[in-house]
């Protein structure tokens, strides 16, 4: 995977990926102002800042018809750590993409249409009402950040807020948070495609260079201890109990991403995963059950989730679990396990839109260049005795408990 990397004076950081495979380009701006970066009073800014940021600039009123017109498009996610805007479209439209968000990153601060902001803090409250609200014990997966880092932590709430904090937030929270977060230095973009990087270097200094530096500070994430909360419990009329574990796994589990993907696959994969057997197929307690990991830029999540069909079995699989926990993980499959995990990375990276997503996504967390590189060329070597140290590191942890009991 060849690339070129340049910094801006201003601080913005610049990454060039050429592939002539076919006549596209596709870019990613990603800002680290996500949720983690806000106070109370501003649950949900970052997310609806999102939004707005398609909303259009006096110069560029229109965003989206201006890439569509031309066969681009653009899409764009928030998380705690950042938020990531990618637009595609020909190759010929790398000019435009990129004096577009120049223009936007400049402008939309103070440009900000109030009207715009009213229609969209409209459509954040049905997308809350739509993906939280409305869905199976949706209000207690919500509230479990809190409970499971404390609300103080910068990743206490969720990232699209509550309804009572997207509800109180006002014109000038918002363009204040675009002011204090939206900052130059803070902004990493990714070209990738069909491009000579000469020319995109050319253009981005050109476009970007006139964007000054914040004078805020960025945002750090303390060291809280977190609340000894074991159990998030909730009940509500539904057909299924919800069981989730989720642990908070120490920094060394960073070297361990490998090792912890496989380890879900050897406790929940319908193949390989003796908790499946055991819980799904052989009680038929449940009809579902997964596990993974979530990788955040200061913190890592392993969690088990099961649909439990009563609250019987729901009691009996929450005194069992720890027990089929600490049996011993079977590492027969190791190297099948190695190739598997090779061949959906290359998978998920193999267009070029799903290679910008998920190197912006690791970037999000905090990985180097080096390292996702690394990771794209070269297979997982997963050992035994590495597997057996995150099995092991999963069990010297204690993780909170969400259940969601079916009435």
């Amino acid at each position: 995977m060849t690339f070129h990397e340049i910094s801006l004076e201003n601080g913005l950081r610049l990454l060039i990926f050429p592939d002539n495979s076919v006549p596209l380009v596709h870019t990613a701006l990603l800002l680290q102002a996500g949720a983690k970066d806000e106070q109370r009073t501003e649950w949900g800014c970052a997310h609806l800042c999102e939004h707005l940021f398609f909303t259009g600039t006096k110069r560029a009123p229109h965003f989206d018809k201006l890439l569509s017109e031309f066969g681009g498009s653009s899409n764009a996610w928030t998380d705690h750590d950042g938020t990531v805007f990618l637009t595609q479209g020909p190759n010929t439209l790398l000019d435009r993409i990129l004096w577009l968000e120049a223009d936007r990153l400049c402008n939309i601060q103070d440009q900000l249409d109030r009207h715009s902001f009213e229609t969209e803090k409209n459509v954040v409250l049905n997308e809350l009402a739509e993906s939280v609200e409305d869905q199976p014990f949706g209000p207690l997966l919500q509230n479990s950040w809190g409970a499971l880092f404390g609300e103080k932590h910068p990743y206490g709430h969720s990232v699209i807020g509550t309804r009572e904090s997207v509800e109180k937030l006002g014109y000038d929270a918002v363009t204040h948070f675009f002011k204090t977060h939206y900052a130059i230095e803070r902004g990493t973009l990714l070209v990738v495609g069909a491009v000579e990087s000469t020319e995109v270097s050319d253009l981005v200094s050109s476009y970007f260079s006139e964007l000054a530096p914040s004078s805020t500070r960025t945002a750090t994430v303390p060291q809280l201890e977190r609340p000894n909360q074991l159990l998030h419990h909730q009940q509500e009329r539904r057909n299924h109990n919800l069981l989730r574990w989720e642990w908070i796994l120490p920094t060394e589990a960073n070297e361990l991403h490998d090792e912890l993907l496989c380890l879900s696959e050897l406790l929940t994969s319908a193949r390989l995963g003796h908790l499946y057997h055991h819980v799904q197929l052989e009680k038929n307690w449940a009809h579902f059950i997964d596990s993974g990991l979530d990788s955040m830029r200061h913190a890592t999540l392993f969690w088990i989730e099961a649909h439990v069909h009563s609250s019987a079995h729901a009691v009996e699989l929450q005194s069992l679990l720890f027990e089929l926990l600490r049996k011993p993980i079977s590492t027969e499959k190791t190297t099948a396990l190695a190739r598997r995990i090779w061949r959906n990375r290359l998978l998920s990276t193999e267009s070029l839109d799903a290679r910008i997503e998920w190197i912006s996504t690791k970037l999000q967390c905090g990985l180097s260049i080096d390292h996702i590189q690394q990771q794209l060329t070269h297979p997982p070597l997963l050992k035994a005795e590495r597997i057996t140290e995150a099995h092991q590191l999963l069990l010297q942890h204690t993780p909170m408990l969400i259940w969601g009991e079916a009435l």
